[in-house]
């Protein structure tokens, strides 16, 4: 085990070997030389400059302790850019440290110990394991694992709900379990050049960061909103009114549909009708009937 700010490569050579009345001045030099420069072989590498450990397609970064970033790109390409969901890209190094067991590379913070079987290539159940410890003992996690004890999310959509259908929420940010997995494998890049989204590269990547927070689901959420962007408080006039327009798109086939264009004045028109009749209004949502081609199609 190394420490990987601490212990560079080092050759050993015998002692007795290496007297100089036992050797020829060539050979002295020539092993002196070995001493400098020669680098036992191992199939990772520690990045300095990003604070990382890199073996072929994988890489690992320990943001914080308990927060690990986990990689894996079949070209080795790996993403420094922020994403449409991750901002933060530059973090305080972390004491970390690595070793090569049984053909397992072993990463550890003074937390979290994540476990790869080196030259698997992607992450499997077979591949990766991440341990720690809690106030139960050690806990492990693959991939595959399911979080029975995860919270909840958000619903996407409340359509349909009713008496007998509620929406089934997505996993949340806390669980009881005390981790969580974000995926943020399929989310595009940020180009800040262009202030736009682009797609990443390939489609066989993964892009993982794995939260350990017992049950301080306060440390959970402040390292969500500092990985990811504080989120603002919403705005005063949202709490006032909303009303919505006709739901065009709701009559298929209707004269109403077929002949009528939205256009600016009309939404000025409607605007007006409801400060004139003083009723109040601080949002006017404009439903579904501007898309161009039906309710779910179109942004034009």
């Amino acid at each position: 085990m190394c420490n990987v700010k601490d212990c560079p490569p080092v050759a050993v050579i015998g002692r007795s070997a290496m007297h100089p009345r036992r050797m020829s001045p060539l050979i002295f030099l020539l092993l002196c030389a070995g001493l400098t420069y020669a680098q036992p072989s191992r199939p990772w590498k520690f990045d300095q400059k990003q604070g990382a450990i890199i073996s072929s397609s994988v890489r690992f970064q320990f943001l914080t302790p308990s927060l690990a970033r986990l990689e894996f790109d079949p070209s080795g390409h790996f993403v420094d850019a922020p994403t449409a969901v991750v901002l933060k890209r530059h973090w305080p190094r972390v004491k970390t440290e690595v070793e090569e067991k049984d053909s397992w590379l072993i990463a550890r913070s003074k937390t979290i110990s994540v476990r790869y079987r080196l030259g698997t290539g992607k992450f499997t159940k077979e591949s990766l394991r991440i341990v720690w410890r809690d106030s139960t003992g050690e806990r492990t996690w693959s991939p595959g694992d399911s979080d029975q004890n995860n919270l909840g999310g958000i619903s996407r959509s409340l359509d349909g709900a009713g008496k007998d259908r509620i929406p089934k929420a997505g996993q949340g940010i806390l669980s009881s379990a005390g981790y969580f997995l974000l995926d943020d494998s399929p989310t595009p890049l940020w180009n800040e050049e262009s202030s736009w989204i682009v797609q990443r590269e390939g489609t066989s990547s993964q892009d993982w960061y794995f939260f350990v927070y017992a049950r301080n689901y306060h440390q959970a959420l402040k390292s969500y909103s500092e990985l990811c962007g504080s989120i603002p408080l919403i705005p005063r006039y949202t709490l006032g009114p909303w009303v919505t327009d006709l739901n065009y798109e709701y009559l298929p086939g209707s004269e109403l549909i077929e002949k009528y264009h939205y256009s600016d004045k009309d939404l000025k028109d409607e605007v007006n009708k409801l400060r004139t009749a003083g009723l109040p209004l601080d949002i006017l949502v404009l439903d579904f009937a501007w898309h161009r081609y039906g309710w779910q199609g179109s942004y034009d």
